[in-house]
């Protein structure tokens, strides 16, 4: 694993959401294999990369933890994994366009992380990415305007992410007050296709840019 990598982020998704095509569209590579809706096709940690101008980004790909094969051991790999980076600097959580809350699976993984890496402005580092956003017309901006800062609003204000706001409070970690939304639109005939989502995909590479390194204390993850 190359440590000198400028830029490093985890993409936390769950099956059927688009997260390998997302991978390899931002990348502009083919990388991570993508498989049918509703069917886990990552199985190993893996790292596919971008190089854009003079700085490099790696984006680590999840087992799919709500899977059988999301199990302890998956997670612990992951956990290695990232501790070699030192410039770990994000979570990219893939969400459906069209989604107000988060998953309960989508939580469950959020904790599996809380607790691998804890710090108290967790999320100052974890930003949503909207999958499948069918962009163009005002039925897209309509809806657009509707789900921004809703997720922000179901952690906070819903009784059912009443143990989660707990677990946050516990690890002294402080709840989001805003969580940066970005839009990509998997196309049907070009799925991975960089140039149709090159706008977008250069938002998320300017943010995660000025996102400051997540982990103060890698050896302590080894």
């Amino acid at each position: 694993m190359n440590i000198d990598d400028d830029y490093v982020c985890l993409v936390l998704g769950e099956t059927g959401v688009g997260k390998s095509s997302f991978i390899n569209g931002i990348t502009n590579s083919n990388n991570c294999k993508v498989g049918d809706e509703g069917k886990a096709c990552t199985i190993k940690f893996k790292v596919s990369r971008a190089t854009i101008g003079h700085s490099q980004f790696s984006f680590i790909d999840t087992p799919g933890l709500n899977d059988a094969k999301g199990d302890e051991k998956s997670i612990n790999e992951i956990k290695k994994g990232i501790s070699y980076y030192p410039n770990f600097r994000c979570i990219l959580i893939l969400l459906k366009f069209q989604d107000i809350r988060l998953s309960k699976t989508s939580v469950n993984n959020l904790r599996i992380f809380m607790n691998c890496f804890p710090n108290k402005k967790f999320w100052d580092h974890a930003f949503i990415v909207r999958t499948h956003a069918e962009k163009g017309g005002r039925s897209y901006l309509q809806t657009k305007k509707k789900l921004e800062g809703e997720i922000v609003k179901s952690i906070n204000n819903y009784d059912d992410f009443k143990d989660f706001k707990n677990f946050m409070i516990k690890k002294h970690i402080e709840l989001p007050l805003k969580i940066d939304e970005f839009y990509v639109d998997n196309v049907k005939d070009a799925p991975d296709n960089f140039e149709y989502n090159e706008e977008e995909f250069n938002k998320i590479f300017d943010k995660i840019k000025s996102t400051k390194p997540m982990l103060k204390n890698i050896k302590k993850f080894r």
